[in-house]
């Protein structure tokens, strides 16, 4: 059974399309909220906005602090992926599984209007602060891809192998694409692709490396 890897964009509906998906296929989903959940068990957190994640990075202290938060992601989403079944439903999982042939890697989006409208219809909020919480959301995610893991312009369709935009379309729509696209013979497993995961899931596992010999503390190493 396929592993599929989903961002989705706050308030895009990207929760709705990935729990349809899953359903239809069998899967098991582990979303961002619980991705974070088991950071935060092993002493690691996300930082809340993008002032936070930017004040973290004013010294070496806090850039190793940074640096493990994105040891610890990649680490996690890597030994995940090795699973069959499994969707990864997390802002980082398909940048970090790029290259990895038989994990269909998508985005979810949508203009920043209706995901206002989306998140003040759900909260009960004012358009304009959901707006507002909108570009936060999206300022801390792209602050976080670069500073961790080097991606710039995070949201090129060269990441991804199908953009879904629930601006145009609707979330039913979009998820019986995925469901489709994840069926494709294209992305199914082979000797190459599984080995090249295992590889970067045994690098990212990998202890980290400083000066003092602070122990890595990714989740992986502790199910492995």
């Amino acid at each position: 059974m396929p592993v599929i890897a989903i961002a989705s964009e706050i308030g895009s509906e990207g929760k709705t399309i990935a729990q349809a998906v899953a359903a239809r296929l069998g899967l098991s989903i582990l979303d961002h909220g619980n991705i974070f959940e088991r950071f935060a068990q092993h002493g690691c957190w996300l930082p809340k906005s993008t002032t936070a994640a930017q004040s973290l990075a004013t010294s070496l202290e806090n850039n190793w602090q940074l640096r493990k938060i994105g040891k610890i992601i990649s680490s996690e989403i890597l030994f995940l992926a090795q699973k069959n079944s499994m969707m990864l439903h997390s802002p980082f999982a398909p940048y970090l599984l790029a290259g990895i042939s038989h994990i269909p890697r998508i985005q979810i989006r949508a203009p920043v209007a209706t995901r206002a409208k989306n998140l003040s219809g759900a909260a009960g909020n004012h358009e304009t602060e959901a707006r507002q919480h909108v570009r936060q959301s999206d300022e801390r995610i792209a602050f976080i891809l670069e500073t961790c893991f080097g991606v710039e312009s995070p949201n090129r369709a060269e990441h991804f192998d199908l953009v879904a935009d629930t601006g145009w379309l609707n979330s039913q729509d979009w998820a019986e694409q995925i469901v489709d696209l994840a069926q494709d013979p294209d992305f199914i497993p082979t000797a190459a692709s599984r080995s090249k995961l295992r590889t970067l899931a045994a690098d990212a596992a990998a202890p980290c490396a400083r000066a003092d010999t602070m122990p890595c503390t990714c989740p992986s190493r502790a199910q492995c």
